[in-house]
């Protein structure tokens, strides 16, 4: 009778275990889509930010850029990254703008740059939360 209890009480033990196990597998695995997804979307808003950009290059412009939802651009010299998770290079545009921007809508109001002759066009770009007074 003791062997028997002892082994139903090592049953429910092998049972809890394997269930943590499995379980730990499933949110693990749920973890990884999530990131994988949210990378994958951060990289295709990347590619339609550039793609809207070079669509305005040939006119003065001023155009806000629908992200679809709330999302976090950040610029340097060479690149802008989206939601820290995918990085685009912007090497062969002149944007000027905050280091940051956060918000559903991205503005950009393009302005040739003209010396004497066309030379290329300026990409001012701001968010959809930030103001800006002209004097």
């Amino acid at each position: 009778m003791k062997n028997t209890k002892s082994q139903i009480q090592y049953n429910w033990i092998f049972v809890i275990i394997a269930g943590a196990v499995i379980l730990a597998f499933f949110i693990g695995f749920s973890q990884k889509y999530i990131d994988l997804q949210n990378k994958r979307l951060a990289a295709k808003m990347a590619v339609d930010i550039d793609e809207a950009l070079n669509s305005l290059r040939g006119s003065q412009v001023y155009e806000a850029i629908d992200l679809g939802l709330k999302t976090n651009i950040d610029f340097d010299c060479n690149s802008f990254m989206i939601n820290e998770y995918f990085s685009k290079g912007i090497s062969e545009k002149l944007i000027f703008g905050p280091s940051r921007i956060t918000g559903k809508t991205l503005l950009v109001w393009v302005q040739p740059w003209k010396y004497p002759y066309r030379v290329d066009n300026f990409f001012y770009t701001s968010g959809d939360n930030m103001k800006y007074y002209l004097i």
